[in-house]
C-alpha cells in the first residue's frame, strides 16, 4: 500500500520475451486467479507503471482500488492484456474529417495533402531582427534559413539529419509563429520522448507551454512533469482553499471518485482556462485527438519526428491546422514499424513526409551537425546526405584523451572490430543472437569502463531484440566487472535508439551465416541510424566477410579499411585485417532500389559521386563537402556544385541554391533589377540537371 492510497503488485512472467507481446507503461492489465477457498474467481484491473527491460524482468502493476487483496505469494495468477481501440478510433476520425469535413483545414494545405496542383502561396509576415531566441542556442545559417522559409509558407517540410539541432530549430520557429500570429500552436510528435524534449525547449523561450498527456502517463516521472496539465491544475487547486484539496488527499482523481458535480465542474473549467491561456500545447499525435482539445483553434501545427509516424497517425493533429503546417523529420532514418504485411504492401509504411516529397515538395535541410566527431560523420554525410553535412564540432571537441590507446588511428575514434562469429536463432525462434560478438561486446565495454568512461555514457545497440536480451544476461553473469556496473549501460535495439545519443556506442551487427544473408541490416536507414548515435567514439563489432557481401556495407567496410579502422584479433593485440574484401560495386542500383529512403536530391541528380567519392576526406566546418556533382556546360565535364556557389549561401537539400530560387521568383514577377537578372542568367546557364555520362567524369 502506497501513501497515495494505491497498491502495487510486482510479478514476472516466465519467458515473456518469447511470447512476442509488446506492452508499454500505462496499459491496463487484469490479474486473476481461482485459488480461493470456494474456488471463486478473483480479478482486478490495474495500470502498468513498469515493464521488463534489460535491467529487470519484473512488471509493476498499480491498483487504485483493491478489495480482498490476496496475501499468499504462492498463488499463480492469470494475466490478461487489454487492447485499447482509442488510437485507431482517433485515426479513423481524422481520416473521415479530411474526407468529408475538409473545410475545417486550410484549403491550401488540404490541396497539397491531396496532391493537387496549386499555386505557391506566401503568408504576410514581418521578419524579426534576429531569428535566434533568448534561452536557446544561437541558430546557424541553415537553421535561420529554415525558420525564415517556414514562417512564410503554409506548408513546410524541414529535414533534420542526425545532430543538426532540429529541436532547437522547431522551438525557435514555434516562438516566432506565436509572436507573429498571437495565436495558439499545437506541437506534436509520434512518441512521448520527442514531445517531452520539445516541451522543455519551448518552455526555455518563455512561452506558456502545456504538456498535455494521456491519463495513463500522468504519474510518469519526466523532466517536464511541471509543465503537464494536471500538475499546473494541482498548483491552482492548492492555492484555492475553496476546493478543499487536502480533504481530497491532494489527488484530482478523488474528486471524480467522490462524484461531487460542483468540484468536477470547477476542475473542468480550470483545465479549459489553462488550455485557452497557453501559447503552445504539446502532446503526441494520437493524444491531440482528445475531446478537451476539440474547441481550441490552432493557428499552426508543427509535427516533429514526422518520418516515424504512419500517415493516419500524423493526420490526427493535421486536421487541426488552421493556417500553417510544419513537418519536421528525416526520411533517411527509420520510419514507422508496420507489422502487417498486407498493410505494408498497400503503402501504410510510406510516411506523409515521403509522399509529399514525391509530389515535389522539397524539404529544407539543416546542414550543420553538432553530435559526432568529424571522423564519424564523414561516411553518413557522403552516402546519405550527398556530402552536404558540415561539422559544427571539431576533433578537439569530441576527443577523450584516455581512450587513444583503443582507437587504431590516433584522434579518429572509430573501430570496426572484425569477429568471425556465427549467428544462432534466439530462444523464441523469432530473432538472432551471436554469442561470439556478445563476448567481445562485454570485453570492449569493460575496457572502456576501466579506461575511465562512466557506464551511463556507453550505449550498446544491436538490430535484434534477441541479441540485446542475451547481451544483458551475458554481461551480468559473465562480465569481468561487478554486475551492478553493467546495469547502468543502456542496451537497446537500433530502432529504439533513434533520436538518442551516447558518448560511446558499441554496435553489435549479429549476422554471420553460410549463405551471406544479413536480413534487414541491408536497410540503409537502419545503418544510418546506427552510425550516427555516438558523440565521442564508435565501435562496430561484426563479421566483415559476411557484411561486405552487401553493396552498402561493402562501401562502409572499404572505407574503414582505407582509413585504418578495420581490425581483428584480441582487444590487447588488435591488428589490421589481412583478408581480401569483395571489390567495391556501384551504389547506383542499390539506391534505385531504396530510392524512397534516400534524399530527394538523389532523384533529381543521379548520385554519380557514390561511384568515385573520396570517403577518406573530412571536410572542415568552413567549406562544404564538394562531392555532389553538376554538369558545367562551359567545360563539358562534371564538377563539384560548390564551385558555382559562395559557400555561405544556404541551399535547399544541398543541391539547389536558395538565393537563385528567390531571384527566379522575382524575375517571374518582373521586379528584378537588370544587373541581378544578368547575374542570375549567367549562373543558371552553367547548371544542368541532366543524367550524367560516367565516362565524362574527370577522375
Amino acid at each position: 500500500m502506497k501513501e497515495n492510497g494505491t497498491t502495487q503488485a510486482t510479478f514476472a512472467i516466465d519467458n515473456f520475451e518469447e511470447t512476442g507481446i509488446r506492452v508499454t507503461v500505462g496499459e491496463d492489465i487484469t490479474l486473476s486467479h481461482s485459488q480461493t477457498l470456494l474456488g471463486d474467481l478473483w480479478s482486478e484491473k490495474g495500470r502498468l507503471i513498469q515493464v521488463p527491460d534489460h535491467r529487470s524482468g519484473d512488471f509493476v502493476l498499480e491498483f487504485t482500488k483493491l478489495e480482498n487483496m490476496p496475501q499468499s505469494s504462492k498463488i499463480h495468477y492469470n494475466v490478461d492484456f487489454h487492447w485499447s481501440p482509442m488510437s485507431y478510433v482517433r485515426m479513423c476520425s481524422a481520416l473521415k474529417t479530411m474526407a468529408h469535413k475538409f473545410e475545417r483545414t486550410s484549403p491550401f494545405i488540404y490541396k497539397k495533402l491531396m496532391g493537387h496542383c496549386v499555386s505557391d502561396l506566401n503568408l504576410n509576415v514581418n521578419f524579426p531582427r534576429t531569428f535566434s531566441v533568448n534561452g536557446l542556442p544561437q541558430l546557424n545559417q541553415s537553421q535561420i534559413y529554415a525558420v525564415k522559409r517556414a514562417l512564410v509558407k503554409p506548408l513546410s517540410l524541414i529535414q533534420g539529419p542526425p545532430g543538426t539541432g532540429k529541436t532547437i530549430t522547431s522551438a525557435s520557429l514555434v516562438y516566432h509563429i506565436v509572436k507573429q500570429t498571437k495565436g495558439k500552436v499545437l506541437v506534436c510528435a509520434p512518441s512521448n520522448v520527442a514531445v517531452d524534449h520539445l516541451a522543455e525547449k519551448l518552455h526555455q523561450t518563455g512561452l506558456k507551454v502545456i504538456r498535455f498527456c494521456a491519463k495513463s502517463r500522468e504519474d510518469s516521472q519526466t523532466s517536464c512533469q511541471f509543465l503537464t496539465l494536471h500538475s499546473q491544475l494541482s498548483q491552482i487547486m492548492e492555492k484555492n482553499e475553496s476546493l478543499s484539496v487536502k480533504d481530497l488527499r491532494k489527488n484530482i482523481a478523488d474528486a471524480y471518485l467522490s462524484k461531487d458535480k460542483r468540484i468536477i465542474k470547477k476542475i473542468e473549467e480550470t483545465e479549459m482556462m489553462l488550455l485557452k491561456n497557453a501559447d503552445v500545447i504539446c502532446c503526441t499525435c494520437i493524444t491531440s485527438g482528445n475531446d478537451k482539445l476539440k474547441s481550441l483553434n490552432f493557428e499552426a501545427v508543427l509535427i516533429d519526428e514526422c518520418s516515424q509516424g504512419t500517415e493516419p497517425q500524423i493526420m490526427v493533429p493535421i486536421v487541426k491546422a488552421k493556417n500553417q503546417l510544419i513537418l519536421v523529420g528525416d526520411h533517411c532514418q527509420l520510419g514507422p514499424v508496420v507489422k502487417c504485411i498486407k498493410a505494408d504492401a498497400a503503402g501504410l509504411s510510406q510516411t506523409l513526409f515521403e509522399r509529399l516529397m514525391l509530389n515535389g515538395n522539397i524539404p529544407i535541410r539543416l546542414q550543420v551537425q553538432y553530435r559526432m566527431h568529424p571522423a564519424m560523420s564523414t561516411f553518413p554525410s557522403n552516402v546519405f546526405y550527398e556530402g552536404s553535412l558540415q561539422n559544427g564540432v571539431s576533433s578537439y571537441d569530441r576527443t577523450y584523451d584516455n581512450l587513444n590507446h583503443i582507437w587504431p588511428v590516433k584522434d579518429k575514434p572509430v573501430l570496426f572490430w572484425h569477429v568471425n562469429g556465427k549467428e544462432d536463432i534466439s530462444s523464441n525462434g523469432t530473432s538472432y543472437i551471436n554469442r561470439t560478438e556478445a563476448i567481445n561486446v562485454e570485453i570492449m565495454a569493460s575496457t572502456l569502463i576501466n579506461a575511465g568512461i562512466l557506464p551511463n555514457q556507453i550505449g550498446i545497440i544491436t538490430p535484434y531484440a534477441g541479441q540485446s536480451i542475451y547481451l544483458a544476461r551475458q554481461m551480468s553473469s559473465s562480465g569481468s566487472l561487478n554486475s551492478k556496473v553493467y546495469e547502468e549501460i543502456e542496451i537497446a535495439n537500433v530502432d529504439g535508439f533513434q533520436g538518442r545519443e551516447k558518448d560511446i556506442i558499441i554496435f553489435s551487427c549479429v549476422r554471420g551465416n553460410e549463405y551471406n544473408g544479413i536480413g534487414f541490416l541491408s536497410d540503409p536507414r537502419r545503418l544510418n541510424v546506427a552510425l550516427t548515435r555516438a558523440r565521442y567514439g564508435l565501435v562496430i563489432i561484426g563479421n566483415a566477410n559476411i557484411l561486405s557481401q552487401n553493396v552498402l556495407w561493402n562501401h562502409l567496410i572499404h572505407h574503414c579499411k582505407y582509413q585504418g579502422y578495420l581490425m581483428e584479433g584480441n582487444i590487447s593485440t588488435l591488428r589490421p585485417c589481412n583478408f581480401n574484401l569483395p571489390s567495391e560495386k556501384s551504389l547506383l542500383e542499390f539506391f534505385r532500389k531504396h530510392s524512397r529512403f534516400v534524399s530527394t536530391a538523389l532523384t533529381k541528380t543521379l548520385p554519380i559521386k557514390l561511384q568515385t567519392i573520396d570517403l577518406s576526406k573530412t571536410y572542415t566546418t568552413e567549406i562544404q563537402n564538394p562531392n555532389s556533382l553538376l554538369h558545367n556546360q562551359m567545360y563539358k565535364q562534371y564538377v563539384p556544385f560548390k564551385s558555382f556557389l559562395n559557400h555561405s549561401q544556404p541551399t535547399l537539400n544541398g543541391i539547389y541554391p536558395a538565393e537563385l530560387e528567390d531571384k527566379k521568383a522575382l524575375r517571374k514577377r518582373g521586379k528584378m533589377k537588370a544587373e541581378d537578372r544578368d547575374d542570375c542568367e549567367s549562373m543558371h546557364s552553367q547548371m544542368s540537371f541532366t543524367t550524367p555520362n560516367l565516362s565524362q567524369l574527370p577522375y
